[in-house]
């Protein structure tokens, strides 16, 4: 059923700044947080039909523009951009039908065609309207709110702002919830998890502190725009500052990087995570949350060390690697995140990847505890394909069931040092689902 009446006039009823911030929040939906090419060739049509008052694009130029053909690349042999366009189209109907589904106007890419359409959404549709409520930013002062969005970008850089507001917004909500209701009554709901995050965070020993170190996601959009990996040598020091105007990408990029440089952003997954950990009940005095660029390396071997998210975003992260089985990874051409069996055994993936096939949203995540490199405190990594995920694994190394199965599968009373891999899944509305599909003890 098509999701808008075909009237031309509803093109007139918007303006371009308006069919801008349409575009903008179908492009940071979560329809497509996992695209980052087919949100590219949205944001290239948008604004060629928009700005550029080109009535259609060439699919010769979307090749070149968006996927890097060569300007002489053969159309007949290679239909990259066909392929795609068949994929972004169900998206787009796939957003307005349920994350856009309160939307007045609509757009659509005709078959055959490379231009957006505008549309009003039929009339016996209801149009139902969403709105968050400003709410007290009072967060660890290492994380900030991003500026308002008219004042911080151009229109043509409002797509990515709009990507990670909800984050920000999500990061406000999810902190004023940290409060534990019944520390001890809760306790003796979970036995197993109260034994093994005491002795993480010592629990037993006055002044302890466990410092939580968030993601900052402005790093992983930093490369995902550049291209190229930033290692945690140029994260320290600061080099990678230097190659930003010499990244193969245009002007209006680079511009968006240096924009970012100032903002640390975290993840609703990754604020899920940390309101996991900081209720466990009579812990909450322990820890201490910030983000990896304001993270002192030196703290690394006095302290106790929670990691959420992969070294991409949490450079942090890689400092680890070498002791580790498995560690999260991307794929920079696709942005794909998985996780790599650095010494597979028999009958093991080399790789374990979310399935994309799968009918429910899934991905895969690593629980690794492990000792620090003086052998003076503990070392939690949770680490996600993506910002669900993520808190898969926080929700599982909080669960009294998961530690329990852990116990049982390791014959232990007590964990040890180890590492598991998940597959995760979850049902909108639902607690995650992980199952464990490898593991090591340390």
């Amino acid at each position: 059923m098509p999701l808008a009446s075909p009237i031309p006039e509803a093109s007139e009823r918007l303006t371009p700044d308006q069919k801008d911030e349409l575009i903008a929040r179908v492009a940071a939906s979560a329809t497509f947080r996992r695209a980052l090419r087919l949100r590219e060739f949205l944001l290239y049509v948008g604004n060629a039909s928009i700005r550029d008052g080109i009535s259609e694009l060439r699919e010769q130029d979307i090749g070149i523009k968006v996927f890097g053909r060569s300007p002489d690349y053969d159309r007949g042999a290679d239909n990259i951009v066909r392929v795609n366009a068949t994929e972004l189209r169900k998206r787009i109907d796939q957003y307005f039908a349920v994350e856009g589904a309160g939307e007045p106007y609509v757009f659509q890419i005709p078959r055959g065609a490379y231009k957006l359409v505008f549309s009003r959404r039929m009339a016996d549709e209801p149009a139902l309207r969403l709105e968050i409520a400003p709410q007290p930013a009072e967060l660890h002062p290492s994380v900030e709110a991003a500026p308002p969005l008219a004042q911080a970008m151009q229109p043509g850089r409002v797509w990515m702002w709009l990507s990670v507001a909800l984050g920000l917004l999500c990061v406000i909500l999810g902190f004023a919830l940290f409060r534990a209701r019944n520390p001890k009554s809760e306790a003796d709901r979970r036995p197993a998890v109260m034994q093994f995050w005491r002795s993480l965070t010592r629990d037993n020993e006055p002044g302890a502190q466990t410092d939580l170190v968030l993601s900052d996601e402005s790093l992983s959009l930093m490369q995902d725009i550049l291209r190229r990996p930033i290692s945690l040598s140029a994260y320290v020091d600061r080099s990678y500052v230097n190659t930003i105007d010499t990244a193969p990408v245009s002007e209006e990029r680079k511009a968006d990087v240096h924009e970012l440089l100032g903002h640390n952003l975290v993840t609703l997954g990754e604020v899920l995570a940390a309101r996991q950990i900081t209720m466990l009940p009579g812990l909450g005095q322990h820890f201490h949350v910030t983000v990896p660029r304001l993270y002192p390396p030196d703290l690394m071997k006095r302290n106790n060390l929670i990691i959420v998210g992969g070294k991409k975003s949490n450079p942090w992260a890689g400092f680890f690697d070498d002791q580790l089985s498995f560690t999260l990874e991307s794929d920079m051409s696709t942005s794909e995140n998985f996780v790599l069996n650095r010494h597979p055994v028999s009958g093991e993936a080399r790789e374990f990847r979310a399935d994309g096939s799968s009918v429910l949203p899934g991905g895969v995540a690593v629980v690794a505890y492990i000792p620090n490199s003086s052998n003076t405190g503990e070392v939690l990594l949770l680490t996600g394909s993506d910002s669900d995920a993520t808190a898969a694994a926080a929700e599982f190394i909080t669960s009294e069931s998961s530690i329990q199965a852990l116990l049982k599968k390791f014959g232990v009373s007590q964990l040890p040092h180890f590492e598991v891999v998940l597959r995760t899944t979850r049902l909108n509305g639902t607690s995650f689902t992980s199952v464990i599909v490898a593991s090591r003890i340390h």
